[in-house]
């Protein structure tokens, strides 16, 4: 294997990686949203 071939299959892993991350943090977004309006619901009742 050459250099560019090592860093591209490099480069692949760390987006894979990166985007899980932002799923990740999408997803934990998204539940706290979702609490914060099931909260605000109680709040006006």
């Amino acid at each position: 294997m050459d250099w560019l071939s090592i860093v591209e299959s490099g480069g692949i892993l760390i987006t894979a990686y990166l985007l899980f991350l932002l799923i990740k943090e999408f997803k934990k977004s998204i539940k706290e949203s979702k609490k914060g309006k099931v909260s605000g619901k109680c709040n006006l009742d």
